[in-house]
């Protein structure tokens, strides 16, 4: 099946469950990205989590911490990758 219908990772973009038509596209955290952002010291269990500490942290960290969990954009349109793909981008250019 195509990943649009499946649930996807916030961070990973990484099918987690099959749900059809209703699918939502980075709405939720995987066990193995929840665990590799711990590792890095930050402590989110949400994607609406995660976005507030991007928010509270300078952009630089974000990128190296979301670039180290494997943090991948999703083909389709969400909140996630709106919020944090323009911080990555950031990133690169300087």
């Amino acid at each position: 099946m195509a990943h649009a219908d499946y649930n996807c990772c916030a961070v990973c973009a990484s099918k987690l469950s099959y749900a059809g038509f209703d699918a939502s596209h980075k709405e939720t955290l995987c066990g193995p990205c929840v665990a590799n952002l711990a590792r890095q010291g930050v402590i989110v269990g949400s994607p609406g989590e995660l976005l507030q500490w991007a928010k509270e942290t300078d952009a630089s960290t974000v990128a190296a911490v979301l670039t180290a969990a494997g943090f991948k954009d999703c083909y389709y349109e969400n909140e996630v990758d709106e919020s944090l793909s323009p911080m990555l981008a950031q990133s690169k250019e300087a």
